[in-house]
């Protein structure tokens, strides 16, 4: 027993004798970290996939398999109904990867294989965008609904998109929301229902007591107002009001369903259908699930008596906000989503704009020997240091290109010319601020 072990032990020493020997060789130790994460494993595996002379070890081809639809024996290879909506998807919204895409899914036989989520995960999307596409494919009514609201595609709502969602925190309308959004008080019309939340708090005409109105309570009437909204604009029919008796069994049997089966989104929180089913009296969510507070169900629909509005048509659901009425939409929500994207796209760009121009200015300083070098130097300054001001004060960005158009104007421009060697090296730092 001991010789065996004495043994294995003895070819234990010899390799690790003849490694650290190739070690001395070679300098450098031959151990090296490997990335075994999903996403790691299939980047290598595209790479390999895509450039197969790269290595000899590579896959030449390979197919794609679904960890959705799992065997004892691991994922099964994807279908081709979800792969011909992952090509759809990638020919409208991400084209550049679609040979990629054909190059691995075209061998199922082959013994190569990369997991279709990971796959999507390593060029920036994922299966439920992929999901999401179809979808809204299927109920163009959806197709306004920001990616960042659907925290599910597998919600069950037969009849209706089977989505369940979950939007940010909506704040107050700014003031360029208000524009697109905003609705004077006598255009408001009597088949719009208007919800007060300038308050906070109201009576409920049904047992007279009083509901906080609270910031999420806000928030989430905003967000249902513009899937409504949206639902109405789109419709080509009107929605006139109705009695839901005749739905309510149905109704409440496929909520219940959708609840037991996402219990995380609907936890403590009421299914709300967009719209209301008063007014349009289809068990399913015809804008996906809405998990809201009751008090937020509440302000939707029963807070209006809408059996009053029997036979009555729905033209829209109208806020009034502390700033004024507004009227508001998925587009609207969404124009203001990439306006907010694109102010802090300039501000990233100028954060790292100005420090790289005062390296340049410090630089200009050393060399600044004549008088009126140093004068073209000191008006430079000038900009860079409001610049610098309105950047840890959180300016706006874009009033920074006209601080610096306006103090050039004031003192740079009016200097007179110099011969000194600094004055090109100023020169470039004069035009990159106005280039802010």
């Amino acid at each position: 027993m001991n010789s065996h072990t004495d043994n294995i032990q003895g070819h234990k020493d010899q390799s690790a004798s003849a490694a650290g020997s190739q070690m001395q060789i070679s300098g450098e130790s031959n151990f090296k970290f490997v990335d075994n994460r999903p996403e790691a494993l299939a980047q290598r595996k595209i790479r390999a996939i895509a450039n197969p002379n790269e290595t000899s070890s590579a896959i030449v081809q390979g197919y794609f398999t679904d960890k959705t639809n799992m065997s004892p024996f691991g994922p099964r290879p994807a279908n081709q109904e979800t792969l011909t909506k992952v090509r759809q998807y990638l020919q409208a919204q991400m084209p550049e990867n679609v040979a990629t895409f054909d190059k691995i899914e075209a061998d199922q036989s082959a013994k190569g294989s990369v997991c279709l989520q990971d796959w999507l995960k390593s060029i920036g999307t994922s299966f439920q965008n992929v999901e999401l596409a179809s979808i809204k494919q299927q109920f163009p009514q959806t197709k306004e609904i920001p990616e960042s609201w659907v925290s599910s595609t597998k919600a069950h709502n037969p009849g209706g998109p089977p989505l369940m969602l979950q939007p940010p925190e909506l704040d107050s309308p700014t003031s360029s929301q208000d524009e697109e959004m905003g609705i004077e008080e006598e255009d408001i019309r009597p088949t719009d229902l208007v919800t007060d939340i300038s308050v906070d708090k109201f009576t409920y005409h049904r047992n007279k007591k009083t509901y906080p109105i609270t910031p999420q309570v806000k928030s989430e009437l905003r967000a249902g107002t513009s899937l409504t909204n949206t639902f109405i604009d789109q419709s080509p029919a009107p929605l006139i009001g109705a009695n839901t008796q005749p739905i309510k069994k149905e109704t409440d049997s496929i909520r219940k369903k959708a609840r037991k089966e996402d219990p995380k989104s609907s936890t403590g929180k009421t299914l709300s259908h967009h719209p209301d089913t008063f007014w349009l009296p289809q068990p399913s969510s015809q804008m996906g699930w809405h998990p809201v507070t009751s008090t937020t169900n509440t302000l939707e629909g029963d807070s209006h008596d809408l059996p009053k509005r029997t036979g009555q048509q729905l033209t829209g659901m109208v806020l009034k906000e502390s700033s004024g009425y507004t009227r508001p939409t998925l587009e609207a929500q969404n124009a203001h989503t990439e306006r907010v994207e694109e102010v802090e796209m300039e501000i990233a760009k100028t954060a790292a704009d100005v420090p790289s121009i005062r390296e340049k200015l410090d630089a200009a300083e050393e060399m600044a020997i004549s008088a009126n070098a140093i004068n073209l130097w000191k008006a430079l300054e000038a900009v860079v240091e409001r610049l610098e001001i309105g950047l840890s004060e959180g300016d706006d960005p874009s009033i920074f290109g006209e601080i610096a158009t306006d103090y050039l104007g004031q003192t740079f421009d009016q200097l007179p010319a110099s011969t000194a060697s600094v004055n090109s090296l100023l020169e470039d730092i004069a035009q990159e601020l106005r280039d802010l």
